[in-house]
């Protein structure tokens, strides 16, 4: 399989050595553009990617994830963050996401390879994909960027079956079962919503296979799932148990998430929504429509029954989750099934109008079908025109009501991702002053010190000055002692039992109009505690959030 994937079919040597070269190629050239948080090109540590970046970071130098350091995703990201910075502080994450974006690109590139061998439709939908995927890449340095490969390898061997079983019994090989299981350990232990799909391709080979009574390779490859899931978990099982932390591993990367997604989701006008819906899942839209035309056209058809199938479940799936664009990355491993399916849509729409001898159905294929085709290609096609440049879609709560004044068209683009993030300046004003306000602290202090952030300023305080929290719960204090009371009271009772030198507080803060900047998601218990022990010594601004480090008085 490792031959068919690494050389495929090219009849010269040379061919298969271009293939490469220009996916490498295209892999660092996407990472070095649009990876804001890692690239050399940028002095940028990121929103999300600063907190993988940090507990990374901190791994490499022999913290325990989870134990010693706290955040609740999947341990393989942090894996990921941590041979990075054991190559080169920052930048060296890149590594790891050039290796992921390469072969997850050439599963995508082997995939439709298996269907058609027209060079200039694979490209050109190849680059339209991209295109896409960067859109939705935000600043880079994901969760979705480190499960895409294991998707695309499920996804690729997904295809082969199917495209090996046409037109007799489905076979399924029990080596496909365990890539399957291999991809659906890694998310669990990355995101687990990411392993939605292979949950649809898994169901799917269920069905197919007790469609054709093939009930020995059906127990085969249950069997090596298992073993495919055991083999990448345990390793990680092993290490942290060995390490006395394996509840801690297991609490922050499922029972906490649990307790995460019971979180009431945000409330948004229809009209918004429903944009939002078409702009961003419109290739899971396209895909479920050109699915549903092939069952239309043949109902066993397996290739036009998994399409619609995986792309309703995840549609659904998505829709259900917070708008959060990055979200739809995982649309990149399915890429190829709608490359196929669209391959065969059209002929097929054709076919159905010229056979229908019922005029009413006609009528029905053209309002129904065709004008369905033509919003889908107009709407994915401007995405794609717009998205050249990434935009921002603001989701946070105290935007809804400036949203709600705004036109659709100025909602959905309404602020471009390099500008807010890259260059403005005038907002995140300049970081230097952090490593500023960390000089006040003397050496021989600085394992005295705990921090409470709200979202990213504790991260970036902590990479920029080297200076870790004393205690593992280092941002989002407020936000993470919400969904777990133990948390804010380990924190507490730890500050109020031993307490720390120094300690840095951050929150965000909004501008009045007057032009004054007031304070918002302080908390009331820490503003006691401080008032009654501690003295501000400094403050800075990042981004639009105020750093406060205070003193415990003599």
């Amino acid at each position: 399989m490792l031959r068919e994937i690494f050389f495929g079919k090219q009849k010269l040597l040379r061919e298969t050595i271009s293939l490469h070269i220009a996916l490498i190629l295209i892999s660092f050239v996407f990472v070095y553009i649009f990876s804001y948080s890692t690239s050399f090109r940028y002095d940028f540590f990121g929103g999300d990617s600063v907190v993988f970046q940090t507990v990374g970071n901190f791994w490499a130098q022999g913290y325990l994830p989870y134990k010693d350091i706290f955040d609740h995703k999947g341990i393989i990201v942090y894996c990921a963050n941590a041979l990075g910075y054991m190559i080169y502080p920052r930048i060296g994450v890149m590594v790891s996401q050039i290796i992921c974006l390469y072969l997850s690109c050439l599963f995508v590139w082997r995939a439709m390879e298996l269907y058609s061998s027209c060079m200039v439709s694979k490209i050109i939908f190849f680059l339209l994909t991209l295109i896409y995927y960067a859109a939705h890449y935000q600043e880079g340095n994901h969760v979705e960027e480190y499960s895409i490969v294991f998707l695309s390898a499920a996804a690729y061997c997904f295809m082969r079956a199917l495209k090996d079983s046409e037109g007799k019994n489905f076979y399924h090989p029990p080596l496909y079962g365990f890539i399957y299981g291999l991809g659906f350990g890694a998310c669990v232990l990355i995101r687990t919503s990411d392993a939605a799909q292979i949950c649809c391709q898994t169901f799917l080979v269920t069905i197919f296979l007790l469609q054709g009574k093939s009930f020995d390779n059906l127990r085969k490859n249950f069997f090596m799932f298992i073993v495919g899931t055991a083999v990448i978990t345990l390793p990680f099982v092993i290490y942290f148990a060995t390490h006395g932390a394996l509840y801690e591993m297991f609490y922050g990367t499922i029972l906490f998430n649990m307790k995460y997604t019971a979180l009431p989701l945000q409330k948004f006008p229809l009209s918004l929504l429903t944009t939002y819906v078409l702009i961003h899942f419109m290739p899971f839209i396209l895909m479920g429509a050109a699915g549903l035309g092939e069952i239309l056209s043949d109902g066993r058809n397996r290739l036009g029954w998994s399409g619609f199938f995986c792309a309703t479940a995840i549609l659904l799936m998505l829709m259900n989750f917070r708008l959060f664009r990055h979200y739809c990355m995982i649309f990149l491993p399915l890429a190829p099934l709608l490359f196929v399916l669209l391959g065969d849509f059209l002929p097929t729409v054709k076919n159905l109008f010229v056979r229908e001898k019922n005029f009413l159905q006609k009528v029905l294929h053209v309002c129904f079908v065709f004008p369905i085709t033509l919003i889908a290609v107009i709407l994915i096609g401007s995405c794609y025109v717009a998205y050249i440049e990434p935009f921002e879609f603001y989701v946070h709560a105290e935007d809804v009501a400036e949203i709600q004044k705004q036109d659709l068209a100025g909602t959905l683009f309404l602020k471009p991702v390099k500008t807010r993030f890259i260059y403005d300046l005038s907002d995140r004003k300049d970081f230097a002053t952090v490593e500023e306000l960390a000089s006040m602290i003397p050496v021989d202090e600085r394992n005295s010190v705990v921090t409470w952030g709200h979202y990213c300023t504790a991260p970036h305080w902590v990479l920029r000055t080297g200076i870790k929290s004393r205690e593992r719960l280092f941002f989002l204090n407020g936000t993470f002692g919400q969904i777990d009371s133990a948390f804010r009271a380990e924190w507490f009772n730890n500050i109020r039992n031993n307490p720390p030198l120094w300690i840095v507080y951050g929150v965000t803060y909004e501008k009045q109009d007057n032009g004054e900047l007031k304070a918002v998601d302080t908390d009331g218990e820490l503003d006691k505690l401080l008032t009654e022990k501690y003295s501000l010594k400094g403050m800075t601004y990042i981004f639009p959030q105020i750093m406060k480090l205070y003193r415990l008085r003599e």
